[in-house]
């Protein structure tokens, strides 16, 4: 990020880099910076966290995350500035470049939305069952016990552990939207599998995920790069 920034932001001047929170909370209380890059995963206390401690917020704000379905539909939802790892300098220089308009005046209210909508969704995942939509009833299942979803048009097929699959009255973007949990990843536009619930990446044939049920599920070439971020390797 430091040389990306320099590289790409000479208008930007770094005065600290953290390697935590804390160290970012000290480092933003004694230099006053006009802006924070700031990571959403730290140690010991996460980016929105801290950003709780520094009330209220004088400064703007780029997050940077890895793909983070939880995160980002926060972000989107409030309108803030955030960057995906690995960060491309085109997105760089147009969220700086963004910054430059608020010429100090740093929409506040953005962040305290962000904020709400964080501790909203946080609420929301304290239930880890979810209600299937059929066409005759509702039905009541363990988030963790999904594998996949499939799209069939206006209708999503949801494949379960036990073999079992349920046929859902909403299309798979409804889907994931109301799922809205972090271990859903969206590996083709027909599926939506849990990280969770996959075993193995393929090269072969182009390239595809194996899930727990041993289904072979696609994934588009755009989204490689942002599945593979997920996870370390050895």
């Amino acid at each position: 990020m430091e040389w990306q920034i320099g590289q790409y932001c000479p208008e930007v001047e770094i005065i600290a880099a953290c390697g935590s929170a804390e160290e970012g909370i000290t480092a933003i209380k004694s230099n006053k910076p006009d802006l924070v890059f700031l990571d959403i995963e730290m140690p010991h206390m996460n980016g929105f966290e801290m950003l709780q401690q520094l009330q209220p917020i004088n400064f703007a704000v780029i997050f940077t995350t890895a793909y983070d379905q939880f995160a980002i539909k926060a972000f989107r939802y409030s309108a803030v500035d955030y960057l995906l790892k690995p960060i491309d300098k085109e997105d760089l220089k147009e969220a700086v470049e963004r910054v430059k308009k608020y010429q100090g005046q740093y929409p506040k209210d953005k962040i305290d939305l962000l904020l709400d909508q964080v501790s909203l969704l946080k609420e929301n995942q304290q239930v880890h069952k979810i209600a299937l939509t059929t066409l005759d009833s509702y039905v009541f299942v363990d988030i963790e016990d999904i594998i996949y979803c499939e799209s069939e048009r206006n209708y999503t097929r949801v494949f379960l552990k036990e073999g079992k699959n349920i046929i859902v009255a909403k299309t798979l973007k409804l889907v994931e939207e109301l799922i809205s949990s972090r271990t859903f990843f969206r590996a083709h536009h027909s599926y939506l599998i849990n990280l969770n619930n996959i075993k193995q990446f393929k090269k072969e044939d182009g390239g595809y995920i194996v899930m727990a049920n041993d289904a072979s599920i696609p994934i588009s070439r755009n989204k490689r790069e942002e599945f593979f971020a997920l996870f370390s390797k050895l």
